[in-house]
C-alpha cells in the first residue's frame, strides 16, 4: 500500500504541476522576430541537440539532452555551459519551453503531455538518406524561425556533396569497404551508413551481399574476401571494445594491419545529420592517399544536389 500511495502522490504532484503550467501565461517568443521565433527551445535527445544548437543558437536554449556534451556529440563544445536535463515530464514542464524539438526523446506519453500543456513540438524523422536530412533541416528551420539558415545549410551540404560525387570512380570500379564499430557490428543496405559509404565512392560489401540493417561482422567472409579498405566509427568515443566483442578478435586486428583503415570521428556519424558530408570528405581525403581509389582532383565542379 505504501508504494501505491507514493505512486498516487507522485501522479497528483505531476498533475498539479501540469495544471499550473497550463494556467500560466506562455513564456513568450523572441520580440525581434515578429512572433516567428520561440524564445525558449528545449531538445529532448542528443539527435535533436545539434538542430537546436545550429538553428536556434545558445541564447534561446532552455535545455539540451543529458548527452549533449558527450564525446560523440557533434556540438559538444558549443553545448558546454548550457542546461542539460533528462526529458521527463516534470523537467520539461519546469523548463517552460516555447518549443520542444525531439526525435525519440521522452516517454510514450510525452507528445500527449505537451499537447495538454499547450507546448508546441517538432518531431524530426529518423533518416536513412540525405533527403530526410534535408527535410529535417527544413522542418526544424521553420519551427525555430530560421528558414533562411536552414536553406543555407542545405545548400552548403549539397555543394560539398557535389564535390564529393565528382571524385568518385565509376560504380564498377569503386573500392570495396566494410564498416566496423567497437561492438563488432557492421551496416548493410537500408542504413544511413551504407548511403554514406556510397556517397563517398565506396562499395559497401555487406550491402553488395544482400545484407540489410545492422548485424555482426562475418569474419569468415572477411578472411575469404577482404575489403580494399576498412572504415571505422566511434572508436574515438568508446574507451575500448567490449571484452566479448568481435572487434577484439585477433584476426580482425591482423586485418587492420594489412588493409588501409579510415577512422571517422564518431561525432560525424551520430544521428544521420547534415554533417555526414564531413565524414564523406574525410573518407575521400584518406582515399586520395591510396592509389587508384579516386578520380584526380578537379579544379572546377558543378555545384548541386
Amino acid at each position: 500500500m505504501a508504494v501505491s500511495r507514493r505512486h498516487m502522490r507522485m501522479r497528483a504532484a505531476a498533475g498539479g504541476l501540469l495544471a499550473a503550467v497550463c494556467a500560466a501565461p506562455a513564456p513568450g517568443w523572441a520580440a525581434d522576430s515578429g512572433g516567428d521565433r520561440p524564445a525558449r527551445v528545449m531538445s529532448l535527445d542528443h539527435c535533436a541537440d545539434p538542430y537546436v544548437l545550429a538553428l536556434a543558437g545558445r541564447a534561446r536554449v532552455a535545455a539540451l539532452s543529458p548527452r549533449a556534451t558527450d564525446a560523440y556529440a557533434y556540438y559538444a563544445e558549443r553545448a558546454r555551459g548550457l542546461p542539460q536535463t533528462a526529458p521527463t515530464a516534470e523537467n520539461i514542464l519546469m523548463a517552460r519551453p516555447d518549443l520542444v524539438v525531439r526525435f525519440w526523446g521522452g516517454a510514450a506519453q510525452t507528445g500527449a503531455m505537451l499537447a495538454r500543456a499547450g507546448i508546441p513540438k517538432v518531431k524530426l524523422a529518423y533518416a536513412t538518406d540525405l533527403d530526410t536530412t534535408r527535410d529535417n533541416l527544413r522542418k526544424a528551420g521553420a519551427a525555430l524561425g530560421a528558414r533562411d539558415k536552414a536553406r543555407r545549410m542545405i545548400a552548403h551540404m549539397d555543394r560539398k556533396l557535389a564535390r564529393i560525387h565528382a571524385r568518385r570512380l565509376p560504380k564498377g570500379e569503386r573500392p570495396t569497404a566494410v564498416y566496423v564499430t567497437p561492438s563488432g557490428t557492421t551496416a548493410g543496405a537500408g542504413t544511413f551508413t551504407d548511403r554514406l559509404l556510397t556517397h563517398a565512392g565506396l562499395r559497401n560489401m555487406a550491402a553488395a551481399r544482400g545484407r540489410a540493417g545492422w548485424f555482426p561482422l562475418d569474419l569468415e567472409r572477411l578472411a575469404l574476401n577482404p575489403p580494399d579498405v576498412i572504415v571505422t566509427g566511434f572508436f574515438d568515443s568508446t574507451a575500448r571494445p567490449d571484452y566479448w566483442s568481435i572487434a577484439r578478435h585477433s584476426f580482425l586486428r591482423r586485418l587492420f594491419d594489412r588493409v588501409p583503415v579510415i577512422r571517422v570521428p564518431g561525432r560525424l556519424l551520430t544521428c544521420q545529420a547534415w554533417y555526414a558530408v564531413e565524414a564523406m570528405a574525410q573518407i575521400q581525403d584518406r582515399l586520395a592517399e591510396l592509389p587508384g581509389m579516386l578520380r584526380p582532383q578537379q579544379t572546377a565542379v558543378t555545384e548541386g544536389p
